[in-house]
């Protein structure tokens, strides 16, 4: 018993292997001895009286021998048992290390393609967002102003200033603008196409993304007040041509990926398309309201403007008067030289007479080779002398033409309308061609007034 406590001691006061060893040496030698003389005995076949205390000792010594080999194999069990437990262990944190890792690079990966879908939303949302605003507009300076703001508000750029230009042939006019001061946009509102960045982009209609303007060589116009910034220059564009340039102030050294170039790319070509969409209509509405002869105001809108005229007369206590004024003789132009030299007599007849007006009088052709002038908020003086001046610029020289040096000659009429005598558009027009068919009667190449009871 004391031998086993002795060995339990053994193994756990030094190592296992080594304890094992000690001890069954240990035993074995202590053993052996009575083992070899009881063998001695039995073999010699004499009668020799056996000592018990011996016979004892011996038994105990074997069964204590037995008994370490006993404990041996048990803690070897143990043993045995705690390696497989370790080692399923160390299995098991690694499978579990193994899988954290896995865990972390998924998670890693998820947020990565979380972030992108996130920019991608943004970026749809966006070009969702300026297609809207393009949309609801086909005015050409409501167009570009509102979009130029709603591109500042975009999640996916840091903007605070911007600009967009709109191309006219080899030059850029400034159309929108924003948070720039008025000596800013005083240096940029009319640039040649090549110049600086923007005009780089209008030339090669190629987006432009410059980190750093001030250490930028293209970068030609400068500003004294100017704090560090990047540029990031769009072009507006369609299939043939460049229409117009964005350019947004960006931070510097920001990061613009290539999705975001996408983006801006597709914006522009969107915004090529509004513009150009926004110039044939303006171009439309021009020809609509125009006399395609003599750029003049045709009959419809100059009969419109006196009707506006008259109204804002009535509410604010103003008067407007009209002239109509007739080429004379202009059949016998036609008969005489052609129409190509009639047409022309018309155009250089329309071109002198108004440059005699005021920039805010309007003119028309009213209908073949009579014209209507509509003068707000003048008197009699006034309006006498303007319908001389009329007179006077085309007959005060003949007219040259490919036909030849033509010359030409008008008669006017002039009515009024004022507080005295208020009276319709229709009213004021039969009284003016009254006064002018008076004209013609009482010579031609003159001026007559309508009278006041014509007026009605």
């Amino acid at each position: 018993m004391a031998a086993a406590i002795y060995a339990l001691l053994l193994v756990r006061t030094t190592g296992r292997k080594l304890a094992w060893i000690l001890i069954s040496t240990a035993m074995v030698l202590m053993t052996w001895r009575r083992i070899v003389s009881f063998i001695s005995i039995l073999t010699t076949g004499k009668h020799v009286s056996l000592d018990i205390p011996e016979v004892i000792a011996l038994i105990i010594s074997i069964l204590m021998l037995l008994g370490v080999l006993l404990i041996r194999d048990y803690f070897r069990s143990i043993n045995l048992a705690d390696a497989r437990r370790k080692k399923a262990e160390e299995a098991l944190r690694k499978a579990h290390d193994e899988l954290e890792q896995t865990v972390k690079e998924r998670t890693s990966e998820l947020s990565v393609a979380n972030e992108h879908l996130r920019q991608r939303h943004l970026e749809v949302s966006a070009l969702y967002k300026v297609s809207s605003v393009i949309s609801k507009s086909i005015r050409m300076d409501k167009l570009l102003g509102e979009v130029l703001n709603a591109i500042s508000k975009l999640e996916v750029f840091t903007v605070d200033k911007g600009m967009i230009f709109v191309v006219e042939g080899n030059r850029m006019r400034l159309a929108a603008h924003l948070g720039h001061s008025g000596e800013f946009l005083d240096l940029h509102k009319d640039m040649m196409v090549g110049d600086c960045l923007c005009g780089i982009v209008a030339k090669t209609g190629e987006i432009l993304i410059s980190a750093n303007a001030e250490k930028d060589s293209r970068h030609k116009i400068m500003f004294p007040d100017s704090t560090p910034h990047g540029h990031f220059v769009v072009p507006f564009k369609t299939k043939d041509r460049v229409e117009g340039v964005l350019d947004l102030h960006m931070p510097v050294d920001a990061e613009i990926d290539e999705e975001k170039v996408k983006l801006m790319a597709a914006i522009g070509n969107q915004m090529g398309i509004a513009i150009e969409n926004a110039r044939l209509y303006e171009e439309t509405k021009e020809l609509s309201l125009h006399d395609p002869l003599t750029g003049l105001w045709n009959h419809n809108e100059i009969r419109r403007i006196l009707q506006q005229e008259l109204a804002r007369a009535e509410r604010e206590g103003g008067c407007v008067s009209v002239i109509m004024a007739d080429i004379d003789h202009f059949k016998s132009i036609n008969d005489t030289y052609g129409h190509l030299a009639g047409d022309a007599v018309l155009r250089m007849s329309a071109k002198r007479m108004l440059s005699t007006v005021r920039s805010y009088d309007a003119m028309g052709r009213y209908g073949g080779e009579e014209f209507m002038v509509v003068l707000p908020a003048c008197d009699r003086q006034y309006i006498a002398a303007a319908a001389e001046r009329l007179r006077i610029s085309i007959n005060s020289s003949s007219m040259d033409t490919s036909e030849g040096m033509i010359p030409v000659a008008i008669s006017l009429g002039v009515a009024a309308s004022g507080k005295e005598r208020r009276c319709d558009a229709d009213a004021i027009v039969r009284a003016a061609d009254s006064a002018l068919y008076r004209a013609k009667n009482n010579g031609r190449n003159r001026v007559e007034f309508a009278f006041d009871d014509e007026i009605t």
